[in-house]
């Protein structure tokens, strides 16, 4: 339970430090990418502002800051060239190259390995197209978004053994906490299993001796307290030791043949109150685990389907991905806002109606815990007067 919560906690934590690194290094990215090709987007936003035909040309031919390192054409209305500056730098074939990747106004292009910024401009019937070569502040941001990726990568196993450690720490006074209670649970349970054998010991002798009916009748309410009071220790008992182990027996067992023989012991008791028992077994079914721990858990989950069904069960065994049994029963369903508590420890949906049965409120509670001593999952589903658990097991 524990290790669920540390997990959950973490993964918490990983999540949201994980979406705040992305934010934060995408709006670096981007911060950083503007100022790089700062100088080339303010150049050609200076060529939008010039309309007339002397200053493109002027704008697109002069020697500036990026002599060197543009290349500029001057098309006729028919897509000739009129113009290359600088000349006998490109050959024919590169050239056309560059120009036939141009598809608008203002983009990006790559030609062996060597990274353009363009732009195009249409005055007076004549085309007008600079390259400058971005190449160096392409590597530059290239540069920056693998140092992005290497300090992103470091920071991630960083937060990760950071929430780690917070997380041991921060439900280690919950742990503490429920141990103690564990420990007090065990240890008052089994102070109790003395006075109560006692007690057991002496209502027998009562019940050997010369009594009369009233006396008799006292003598056997007293007997029904002892027994429930037996059945709580030992549900508690049972329930602190499955608790504590961490690991489980792996050994192999038919699980299909265990349900059926727990659904034959609960025949009798489902005739007697009228329940028909459907069941639908897939054969042949390996699971490795526990088979004392599997077995109390398929006897608690049919228990508790046969104490709250109207007529009718049905239980379910099937193996794909993973084992699941499913058991279900008609009957008045659980309320929505209860379902979330059902696996609490002494927690009744129906107060009145659990005492009449004389139940604790512990089989759910024991039926998850030994489920997830098998790294399983069991869930429950309630409405339109049918109540499923559902049991999901690894092979």
């Amino acid at each position: 339970m524990f290790k669920q919560l540390q997990k959950q906690m973490l993964r918490i934590t990983m999540g949201s430090m994980f979406i705040l690194l992305v934010i934060m290094f995408a709006a670096l990215h981007v911060i950083s990418s503007n100022r790089i090709f700062d100088k080339i987007e303010r150049e050609f936003d200076d060529a939008v502002m010039d309309i007339e035909l002397d200053e493109i040309r002027y704008w697109v031919f002069e020697e500036d800051e990026f002599t060197g390192l543009s290349l500029s054409v001057e098309l006729d209305s028919n897509g000739n060239i009129v113009e290359v500056y600088p000349e006998d730098v490109y050959s024919d074939n590169d050239l056309n190259t560059l120009l036939s990747k141009v598809d608008k106004e203002q983009g990006d292009i790559t030609v062996d390995d060597t990274h353009y910024k363009y732009i195009q401009l249409e005055v007076e019937g004549h085309t007008f197209i600079r390259f400058i070569n971005a190449s160096a502040e392409r590597h530059l941001q290239n540069s920056l978004i693998a140092w992005f990726a290497r300090i992103f990568v470091v920071a991630m196993i960083i937060v990760y053994f950071i929430s780690r450690y917070l997380a041991k720490r921060s439900i280690r006074p919950v742990k503490e906490a429920f141990d103690k209670q564990k420990q007090f649970v065990s240890d008052a349970s089994h102070e109790l299993k003395t006075p109560l054998t006692v007690l057991t010991a002496n209502l027998d002798v009562l019940d050997k001796t010369e009594l009369d009916d009233g006396q008799k009748k006292w003598v056997q309410y007293m007997h029904d307290e002892v027994d429930r009071m037996a059945k709580l220790t030992n549900t508690l008992l049972y329930l602190s030791k499955i608790s504590e182990e961490t690991t489980v027996p792996t050994d192999e067992f038919d699980i299909s043949k265990m349900l059926e023989g727990t659904i034959l012991s609960f025949e009798s008791l489902a005739f007697e109150k009228s329940i028909t028992l459907n069941y639908d077994i897939e054969p042949n079914i390996k699971f490795k685990g526990d088979s004392e721990q599997i077995r109390s858990l398929l006897g608690i989950l049919i228990d508790n389907a046969i104490k709250y069904t109207k007529d009718s069960i049905n239980i379910k065994l099937t193996s794909n991905k993973s084992i699941e049994i499913i058991v279900s029963n008609n009957g008045e369903p659980i309320p929505e806002d209860k379902i979330n508590n059902i696996f609490e420890r002494f927690y009744r949906v129906d107060q009145a109606r659990n005492s009449k049965e004389n139940s604790f409120g512990l089989g759910l509670s024991i039926a998850k815990q030994i489920v997830e001593n098998h790294n399983g999952e069991i869930t429950c589903q309630s409405g339109n007067d049918q109540t499923t658990f559902k049991v999901k097991l690894r092979h």
